[in-house]
């Protein structure tokens, strides 16, 4: 027997045997037997959809990669592999620890390519490309595994976009070449033959194809750009000494300047930087000075000090030999046009201090061609979000003031293009408070007429120039959400969207929960493909034909592969995971529906317990955030690796009921808001005979930390409580310089998360009633906090302020910190125990488990 077959036969055994209950009774789940669980992760579909491609990821590392006929069925496994590529409909590459296994799907067979670094695969040829060797490296090329031509000495290659055409690297003694290597009849053509000791990097294609940018370093230091046109055949070379070029200015290759060449290919965009390094030494040692003047903080000032040559980015034309430094020290932000013919410019910092995630700014158009440049956008939002390029490079779309606007180039006008639409295309009505969030702009049309916008339904398309809306989609009246799915969106040669095709689209439907996928015709009517109560996710589409690949599960049900055709409605299960499930007793999950105190309708996930009976009442676990009734059908597995130490699965294992309610705030009562709605959702768990309302706890982490600390301080009602990395003292916060994102952390609550939308000195009452920490001496419920010493968001003082507060009024209160730790566990045993305690802590409280030693306290434990 082959050894494939040998695989695929001893899986199909061990999966039977684990799908078989003894004597059709449900198992209770145990920790020692979350091991089981693994991971199912959809890869990718073969060129004409006949194979996928798909992965089990195990806790323990012995991860599973699996390829299977979609038609016959017919699969293969192959252990501890990560991934791979299809080659056409015959060949799997997949790279392994010392080669590269190239794997005939029909037979079977295998063919292993020894110290493979790099390799590439041309779909119309059917070739694939090889970089080898150890010491010395070869460029190979096979078709069929049949090697076809061998090129010595590549030290590297990069692919164009138009596929056959390589640009190689190539070392010959102390000289290196730039060569170009068209695989259709393997003609190779030297580009550059490098001076001694000069070397080649960063190669770069323009997204056609047309020509290659790249630069040189010389044995000296200096560095050089190239721009090689691929149809004249013509080599350009700029060097700092060129007349053209900024004067004490010189060329690097710094990595955070992007090397880009134009569409048409007439221009390169390129890193250059000042002749002279500038002094490092001025922050490095000495007193620190935060004036409060100053545009930014310090930390920023000294890191940008102490580099020594700071890049700007410039532009090349090497028809029209002309070269012009683009960003400069005061406008150092810049995103090109769709054609890259014009610069927008801006300075971040225009406005500070701000006291938002990103400031507003004034945009500055520049034209490349002249270097005119003047001022196309005042104060305008700093959120990239709320800007767009049209692929043809004729307008700018922005969003300003609740509307969606453009900028033609050629005509030189701003047009309002949604005045006076019924509809919000943002969340200020939604979400008060909170940062302004764009619902979002789906894409343009190929020719540029046309924009593809969100609302918070639907689907709208609108003409640039305001002429012309229309809604695509009904999900408004239908209770739908319609978005265009990133892997169904059929792009033109211009990497904009082909409306001459159709898309795919995701569909999640609100009052039940349930999730779908439908088709939007180039007739602007929509097609539904499927929509279950289940989630669906991660879909593939074949580059050739209908056929698509995705994930379904349920919170019971775990995630299984399918297949269906667009054309058909047809679907095929491919691969079910954890088909071990089907032995253990599993809880449930339901959406339900409720409203606040104000009579605003919500709704939540509510995780029923395994062998939940009718009629009986249980512990209950509420978990928080803002808006979480969109886990309604995740599947969990049931695990200690939880960076959070929440796992439901185990909860719902252990006889909890899980709920995950819906939060909607009001500017500046973000605990009181988080108080009305969980309650809310606590009540309506309690009337549907599920929750025991002498057993409720609380878990929240980060934000939903914040709001459980808070939600403590205004009801008894919880047995138990727990919070992670969590703000206590919000006044104290909003004055926190976060090391992570290096700002005053008072931004979060003026403009985001915390949405009291006003400083602390324009309503001070707000912030001291909202502030978990002035009202703890309400606190009655016995709390845990957990902490990272090494957390950089939210500092774990604020755990150890709200240590101290506790300690002073003498409640039941434990305070974890993990040394080596950030505002998520990452390390595997810190997660365990992190988990572990959480559930004892639950356990204890709720289901009146005697202590564990780690609860007891110093006295406690001495005896």
């Amino acid at each position: 027997m082959k050894k494939n077959q040998l695989r695929k036969y001893t899986l199909a055994f061990i999966a039977c045997l684990a799908a078989c209950p003894l004597m059709g009774q449900l198992r209770q789940l145990s920790e020692r037997d979350y091991a089981l669980w693994g991971t199912l992760t959809a890869e990718q579909l073969s060129e004409n959809g006949n194979w996928a491609s798909y992965k089990m990821e195990y806790g323990n590392a012995s991860d599973t990669l699996f390829l299977q006929h979609t038609g016959s069925m017919k699969s293969y496994n192959f252990p501890n592999t990560q991934g791979g590529q299809f080659l056409g409909e015959g060949y799997f590459a997949m790279p392994q620890k010392e080669h590269l296994l190239l794997f005939h799907l029909a037979t079977g067979a295998e063919q292993r390519i020894p110290n493979v670094r790099q390799y590439g695969y041309v779909p119309e040829l059917q070739l694939l490309l090889t970089l080898e060797g150890t010491a010395t490296t070869q460029l190979v090329l096979r078709k069929a595994g049949k090697v076809k031509a061998t090129i010595p000495d590549v030290l590297a290659y990069s692919q164009s976009p138009k596929g056959h055409t390589f640009c190689l690297t190539r070392q010959q003694g102390q000289a290196a070449t730039l060569e170009l290597l068209d695989a259709r009849d393997n003609t190779r053509r030297i580009i550059r033959q490098g001076a001694e000791g000069e070397t080649f990097k960063r190669m770069q294609w323009q997204s056609e194809g047309k020509a290659i940018a790249f630069y040189g370093e010389k044995a000296t230091g200096e560095t050089l750009l190239y721009c090689y046109r691929v149809d004249t055949q013509k080599l350009g070379i700029l060097e700092a000494s060129h007349p053209a070029f900024p004067k004490d200015r010189a060329i690097t290759a710094d990595p955070n300047v992007q090397l880009q060449l134009s569409a048409d290919g007439e221009r390169v965009f390129f890193g250059i930087t000042s002749r002279w390094p500038q002094d490092t030494t001025a922050y490095a040692k000495g007193v620190a000075i935060w004036n409060a003047a100053d545009k930014d903080f310090y930390p920023n000032r000294k890191l940008k000090a102490s580099v020594a040559y700071p890049a700007h980015t410039a532009v090349w034309s090497p028809q029209q030999e002309s070269v012009r430094e683009i960003t400069t020290d005061t406008l150092p932000w810049m995103a090109l046009t769709g054609n890259q013919e014009f610069a927008l410019l801006a300075d971040p910092l225009a406005y500070a201090p701000f006291y938002k995630w990103f400031g507003d700014r004034d945009y500055y158009l520049c034209d490349l061609q002249t270097g005119n440049t003047q001022l196309l956008l005042q104060k305008q939002s700093g959120y990239d979000s709320q800007l767009s390029f049209s692929p043809d490079g004729r307008y700018i779309a922005y969003y300003r003031e609740s509307d969606w606007h453009t900028y033609d180039l050629v005509a030189k006008v701003h047009t309002c293009i949604t005045r006076g639409m019924d509809t919000n295309w943002d969340n200020r009505l939604a979400d008060p408070g909170n940062e302004l969030r764009v619902e979002g702009l789906a894409g343009w049309a190929a020719d540029g007429r046309y924009l593809l916008v969100y609302d918070a339904h639907d689907i709208w398309k609108i003409a640039t120039n305001g002429s012309s809306r229309k809604r695509l989609t009904n999900g408004k009246e239908s209770g739908r959400i319609y978005r265009i799915d990133p892997a169904g969106r059929p792009l033109s040669q211009n990497r904009a969207l082909d409306l001459r095709r159709d898309l795919i689209l995701q569909v999640r439907e609100l009052q039940q929960g349930r999730n779908g996928y439908a088709l939007l015709t180039p007739k602007g009517k929509v097609r539904s493909l499927l929509e279950e109560d289940a989630s669906l996710t991660r879909l593939r589409k074949a580059a050739k034909g209908n056929r698509i690949m995705y994930v379904q599960q349920r919170f019971d049900s775990p995630p299984a592969l399918y297949v269906a055709d667009l054309l058909k409605k047809d679907t095929k299960r491919l691969y079910q995971s954890n088909s071990h499930h089907e032995q253990y007793s599993w809880g449930t999950a339901k959406l339900i529906h409720y409203a606040s105190s104000k009579g605003v309708p919500l709704q939540g996930a509510l995780f029923y317990p395994a062998g939940y009976e009718p009629g009986r009442q249980y512990p209950m676990v509420v978990y928080l955030y803002e808006k979480l009734s969109h886990h309604l059908h995740r599947y969990v597995n049931p695990s200690l690796s939880n960076g959070l130490g929440f796992n439901i699965a185990n909860l719902t294992a252990k006889g909890y009921a899980v709920l995950m309610p819906d939060i909607v705030y009001q500017a500046g009562n973000p605990g009181y808001s988080a108080t009305d709605c969980v309650l809310a959702a606590v009540d309506e768990a309690i009337r549907l005979g599920v929750a025991d309302p002498e057993r409720l706890a609380l878990i929240g982490h980060s934000f939903g930390g914040y709001e459980t600390n808070f939600i403590l301080t205004q009801t008894p009602r919880f047995a138990a409580a727990i919070s992670g990395a969590a703000v206590a003292d919000n006044v104290h916060h909003y004055f926190t310089y976060n090391t992570e994102y290096n700002s005053i952390d008072g931004w979060r609550h003026e403009n985001q998360q915390y949405r009291m939308g006003t400083s602390f000195f324009e309503d001070r009452e707000a912030y001291f009633r909202n502030n978990p920490l002035y009202h703890a001496a309400a606190i009655i419920t016995p709390l845990l906090t957990w902490a990272g010493a090494l957390d950089q968001n939210v500092q774990p003082r604020q755990a150890a302020t709200l240590y101290a507060a506790l300690r002073r009024l003498e409640r039941e209160h434990i305070m974890l910190v993990y040394p080596d730790e950030g505002h998520i566990i990452n390390k595997k045993e810190n997660q365990a125990d992190l988990t572990r305690k959480l559930e004892e802590w639950l356990d204890h409280y709720l289901r009146d488990k005697e202590k564990p030693s780690w609860m007891k306290p110093d006295r406690e434990q001495q005896h």
